[in-house]
Order: structure tokens, then sequence, then C-alpha cells
């Protein structure tokens, strides 16, 4: 997995994971790190974990690198002075029980087993378990003696519920009201004092309205958006942008079908010759075209010349047949 590295430059401070020493790394007057113990010296103070058996270090005793240890509470007592293995063992555990809930006695300093079990599926009490928080809450199934008030607060129909009588001895049956009366897959609404069916049905995959509809905020189609009409199509913005959202260059265009669904007269703009064209019984479903005749350019401007730039739409690869007006002197050119 990729991480944070410093690069290690003159006068940097290094944090390095490892050195890995082919011949030595000379770091100072008195440190030297190389691949071989004998040779290698480093000194200063130093904290952390150290490897080895410390056989190699001299001057140094296991009291001055060791400090005393010695129980506290809850653990055992021992003595532990550096040069010896001892077991530290919490108090009292010798005496617990497999799967027994401990408790601490504080009387002995100790851990005790509680007359609570746990088998990692349920817990047993040997006696009873009282909650005495006023927010206490026991969830799941219960059996035996329960202690607390028997008396059970009224239970009535409210806005959306259908009339009901519950009196604490019988089942009573508490409906949605209007529920009876709604049909499956139809989106509900509230009619002030039931549900009813609207006229808009969801299966899962398809929203289908069968009245009409207003909606009176914008209106955002991530997918594909189809209209299927007779009439005329009213635009009221001065310009339309197709391929919105396009990272990547692209052709597009507008299709007229021709008697066949999908299948009709495109003129459109093809981006691999940067120029409109047009083109018969074009699939609409598809994505790309090949102009059968490309759209004819006029440019106009002065001091036109052989060799002045190439059409701007076309280039010099695929401009061809483009028209330019010299404005100064009215001359005419083509490109071809």
């Amino acid at each position: 997995m990729a991480e944070w590295k410093k690069v290690i430059v003159s006068g940097s401070q290094a944090e390095l994971a490892a050195v890995s020493a082919s011949i030595g790394v000379l770091v100072g007057s008195n440190q030297q790190i190389t691949t071989n113990p004998s040779t290698t010296f480093l000194s200063g103070s130093f904290s952390g974990s150290f490897v080895g058996d410390g056989s190699s270090l001299t001057g140094v005793s296991a009291s001055s690198l060791l400090s005393s240890a010695s129980s506290g509470e809850g653990i055992s007592p021992f003595s532990f002075d550096g040069s010896s293995n001892v077991t530290v063992s919490v108090s009292g555990a010798a005496q617990l029980s497999d799967n027994a809930v401990t408790k601490w006695n504080d009387t002995d300093g100790k851990f005790v087993n509680s007359s609570l079990t746990d088998n990692g599926t349920t817990i047993t009490g040997a006696t009873s378990i009282q909650l005495t928080g006023a927010n206490s809450i026991l969830t799941g199934s219960f059996s035996g003696s329960f202690v607390g008030t028997t008396n059970l607060p009224d239970l009535t129909e409210g806005a959306g519920i259908t009339a009901f009588i519950y009196d604490g001895s019988t089942t009573a049956n508490v409906a949605v009201s209007g529920a009876s009366a709604l049909t499956t897959n139809r989106v509900t609404k509230w009619t002030g004092d039931a549900f009813a069916d609207t006229s808009i049905s969801d299966n899962g995959t398809t929203v289908t309205i069968t009245n009409d509809a207003v909606f009176t905020g914008d209106i955002t189609v991530q997918g594909t958006a189809s209209f299927q009409n007779t009439e005329n199509l009213l635009v009221a913005d001065r310009f339309v942008l197709f391929a919105s959202g396009s990272t990547t260059t692209g052709d597009g265009g507008i299709v007229v079908q021709q008697g066949t669904q999908n299948v009709g007269e495109l003129f459109g703009y093809d981006s691999g010759t940067t120029r409109w064209g047009f083109t018969s019984s074009f699939d609409a479903s598809t994505s790309t075209f090949t102009p059968s005749v490309y759209v004819g350019a006029v440019q106009t401007g002065t001091g036109q010349t052989a060799g002045s730039a190439a059409p701007i739409y076309g280039g010099a690869s695929n401009g061809y047949g483009t028209i330019h007006i010299d404005t100064d002197d009215g001359e005419i050119w083509i490109f071809a």
C-alpha cells in the first residue's frame, strides 16, 4: 500500500523504516553503520526496543537496564529483579470458571465468579436479574412472572387508522384507513381522512403517470429522454446544447425521421473532419456518422493570398470547397 516517504537531502531530519548498507554509512565522527556488527558503532541516548541477548554490551548491568516491577491491585503478588523469568497472573484467575462472568471482590482484592454465565449464545443467571435504571430495556422473548402495573393505557385510532376497539383483553385489528381499496404498485395520496390511489404507478422498473402532469420547478433527466408525440416542439431557449456533460470530442446532430423508426436524414457535425455535413438513412441510435456531403462554408477577410491560412472548418486536410471572399478587393477564393 502506498504511503508518504520523505526524500532525504543534506541537512534533513531522516525518517527511515530501515537502513541497508553495502559497505558503510558514516553518520558522524563517532557514528557508523555497516553490514558488519563489529565495525558498526553508535553513541548517544537510545530508547525503544532492542534485539539480541545483550551479550556484546560492555559496562552495562541488568539492574541499570531494567527497573523493578511489582504487583498492583488485581495482580497476584510477584517479584521481578530483571534476572529471572516471572509469570504475572490476574488475582483470583486460578479459581475462575469457564464462561463465568467475573466480578471484583474488593475485600480480597481479586476477581471471582458471578452467578452469570455467557456461552457466546445465551447469558444465564443462577439468581434473579434486576434492572433498576429508569431507562432500562430488555428485548426478546420472555417467560415467567412479571412485576409492574397491570393497568394498560387506552389505545384508540387516530388520523389515517380505521376505527377499532381495544380493551386489553381481546385482539383488535388495526388497519390503515382506505388500505382495502388501494391498488398494487399504485402511488397513494392523502384525501383528508384516508389514503387513496393516484394516477401514478411504480412497478419497480417504470414509473407511469396516466393523467396530465404539471411541474412548477426544474426537471433534470440523468438518463435517456424520449419524447413521443405529434405536436410541434416549442423551445424558448435561443441556444440548445447537445452532448451536455461530455468531456471528449464526438459527433452529433439533428435527425429527421423518414418512414422508419429512428432512421432519417441527418444534419450533423463530424468531429473527425471538424466539418458540418449531411447523410441519409442515418440510424439515430448510433453515436458517429460519415457525411455524404459537406456543408459549404464562406469565410471573409482582407489580404487573401494563395498561401493564406487553411480553412477554419476542415483545415488543410478536410477543408476542400470552402469559399473565401476578400472584402478589400472582392476576390473569391475556393479551397480545392
